[in-house]
């Protein structure tokens, strides 16, 4: 402990002394310089595959404009219909706090769901009785949205696995109803802007923000042909594909640069 000093109470420091003594390999110059050359590579190839992801992200909303148009405007006169309108229901997560389990059945919040995409990190899980007892409420499947409505509110997500898993109270479970809408196009709907903002106002609290059930089934969508939704849902199955060799690519490139830091490090490069 004489290597450490206190610093505003049980904050702890090591001594300038000590730092000061502490020896680093040193390579020469030209030597920095290479290895410099080699991680800087090494990132640029990391920002081209983020900046590649962040692209195929914006053209999803960039092919629905340019098949449907504006919301807003609405400028093809495509038919208007409410949220509730075009799914047969509604529900959302159990309003109390579940007994967690360290592993079991998947359970899902606010955090686990983004603008299209549902993200299986950090999970807590509950037991396969609990599960069974919200499912009967409450079960997503396959080609459902997950819809968040608690604290972050107005991101959907579609489900496109058979896994099972349950949700939490502040996300909601959508079950769109095939003969009148796709999934994946009805999931662009909400994440554009113009359901978003729809999303906000009727978002009520500040503290504990909620977008109800009986107020989100209000939101108002336009509804065109199915095919033409089918035909954006297939041209969206195809960035979806794309976006999961890219992530699969960059997960690499992350990798590979840890271990490059690391062997630089070490003086091994």
């Amino acid at each position: 402990m004489s290597t450490v000093s206190g610093v505003g109470g049980s904050l702890l420091r090591a001594r300038p002394a000590f730092v000061e003594k502490i020896k680093i390999p040193l390579p020469p110059l030209e030597e920095q310089k290479r290895i410099a050359d080699i991680l800087d590579r090494a990132e640029a190839l990391r920002a081209k595959r983020r900046a590649s992801l962040a692209q195929l992200d914006e053209l999803t909303q960039a092919i629905f404009i340019d098949m449907f148009g504006d919301p807003v405007a609405n400028p093809k006169g495509w038919l208007h219909a409410k949220l509730g309108d075009v799914i047969f229901s509604a529900s959302d997560g159990p309003h109390v706090s579940p007994e967690y389990t360290e592993n079991g059945v998947p359970f899902l919040s606010t955090r686990h769901v983004r603008a299209g995409e549902i993200t299986w990190e950090d999970l807590k899980f509950i037991s396969k009785e609990d599960a069974e007892i919200q499912w009967r409420k409450c079960k997503p499947e396959r080609g459902d949205i997950l819809y968040t409505k608690g604290g972050t509110t107005g991101l959907a997500a579609t489900v496109k696995t058979d896994r099972l898993f349950a949700i939490w109270v502040h996300v909601s479970l959508l079950k769109p109803d095939p003969e009148k809408v796709d999934s994946l196009w009805l999931e662009s709907m909400l994440n554009n802007e113009f359901c978003y903002q729809q999303s906000q106002v009727l978002t009520h609290g500040i503290a504990n923000r909620d977008l109800g059930l009986t107020r989100m089934v209000k939101i108002k969508i336009f509804l065109p042909p199915l095919h033409l939704q089918k035909e954006f849902s297939h041209r969206i199955d195809t960035l979806e594909r794309m976006k999961i060799v890219h992530k699969a690519s960059l997960a690499e490139l992350n990798e590979l640069f840890a271990s490059l830091q690391y062997r630089a490090f070490r003086g091994e490069l």
